[in-house]
């Protein structure tokens, strides 16, 4: 109530529905609420699977009921307030079940409904931020749920399997949120439950396939290949890397004028001529023969889009600041995890490691980032916790003294 109520707040005290964003998201969406199917995103240029479905269905739902006015924006919005709200409202259960102080997941959880910090990402609803930190969050504690009671049952595996399936029907991008941590699993347990983790893995990728599976024949017999996610990848990797490309998607307008059809009416024109996976074939083949091309200058934008994942900079210095602070402050309770072999370690590490790299190589964006952002609040959270125990510790007059 606390996360939902000040985002709700601010969502009427800035005026934030009067600013109207027609992202590809929006625009699937809308087609979906006029009955035409996952269609257009970039405009009229027909059948897509340019973005996950979940939530463009969950929103074409809202637009269905309230329009696309001003009033279906509010509703957005509020919606998107309401699944960043119980993002946050999750950290605490996650804390418990993966052994936390409880006050280290009410700390984490108190400041992530509090500090606002990205709150575009989470609360405008143009985009599936929130709803991707919400699978976030209960695809992790669904693992250390089972990690911790070492239950690799079938049962457990299917579970597993049907809400990573689901988590990656809202965004493509957790997918390697998914493949690291059963990859993970198996490194942890592979001394002590080799046969039964390996059977657990067997049977969640199982369920992840059968999960996807309607979604990737609809799209075989729409686009004419099969699509597991989304297509969209190598669209985003040429309009990243060309001699026109900057680091951050704010300042990449260069490059999406010319090479995005959201942009650019050439490129909507050859998307509606070729159909939309020739056309992801053909800007593929452009992105890979540029970078292969120009190493140096691909290697300058990695480094930059490597920078901006972990600091990135927005609208307001404060901002920025905050966010640097929160990944710098959890890196010493991430080394105490691991110190201690503990399962919770091993999967934030994880998430750390696998989440970013995609955005290693397209352009940077603060909401792209956004659905691992708790774990730098859980982190810091346990961070401040441990350091307050030592100090308690070390005071005089305590029992260790």
């Amino acid at each position: 109530m606390l996360a939902f109520v000040i985002r709700i707040g601010l969502l009427f005290a800035t005026h934030s529905y009067r600013s109207i964003e027609y992202s590809e998201l929006v625009n699937v969406a809308t087609s979906l609420a006029q009955g035409r199917g996952f269609a257009n995103a970039f405009g009229n240029t027909g059948p897509t699977a340019h973005m996950s479905p979940l939530y463009p269905l969950l929103l074409s739902v809202v637009y269905r009921w309230f329009g696309t006015g001003t009033t279906g924006e509010i509703a957005q919005e509020t919606l998107s307030c309401f699944l960043a709200a119980l993002t946050w409202a999750l950290i605490p259960l996650l804390a418990e079940i993966c052994q936390f102080d409880r006050c280290v997941g009410v700390g984490a959880a108190s400041a992530g409904a509090v500090l606002t910090i990205n709150r575009w990402a989470e609360t405008k609803g143009s985009s599936e931020a929130a709803m991707a930190g919400l699978a976030c969050v209960l695809l992790v504690m669904c693992h250390m749920r089972f990690w911790y009671a070492r239950d690799f049952s079938v049962r457990a595996a299917i579970s597993t399997g049907i809400l990573s399936g689901l988590a990656l029907l809202v965004s493509a991008s957790l997918g390697s949120i998914v493949l690291g941590v059963l990859l993970t699993g198996y490194f942890l347990f592979r001394a002590t439950a080799a046969k039964m983790y390996l059977r657990f893995g067997l049977v969640a990728v199982a369920a992840i396939l059968v999960t996807l599976l309607p979604w990737a024949l609809r799209n075989y017999f729409v686009l004419g290949d099969l699509v597991w996610t989304r297509s969209n990848f190598p669209l985003e990797l040429m309009v990243s890397n060309n001699d026109y490309a900057r680091a951050r998607l704010q300042d990449n307008d260069q490059a999406g004028l010319r090479y995005h059809p959201y942009m650019s009416a050439e490129q909507r024109e050859a998307v509606t001529g070729m159909g939309e996976l020739a056309y992801q074939r053909k800007v593929k083949g452009q992105a890979l023969r540029w970078i292969a091309s120009h190493p140096r200058r691909f290697a300058w934008l990695t480094l930059q889009r490597i920078y901006y994942v972990w600091f990135p900079e927005m609208k307001r210095p404060l901002q920025s600041m905050a966010l640097a602070f929160l990944a710098l402050a959890g890196i010493p309770a991430l080394v105490v995890l691991l110190k201690r072999r503990l399962p919770i370690g091993y999967g934030l590490l994880t998430i750390w490691v696998a989440y970013p790299l995609v955005y290693y190589v397209v352009q940077t964006h603060p909401r792209y980032v956004y659905p691992m952002q708790w774990t730098m609040y859980l982190l810091c959270s346990q961070s401040v916790w441990l350091a307050y125990r030592r100090f308690v510790d070390r005071a005089p007059g305590t029992p260790n003294d």
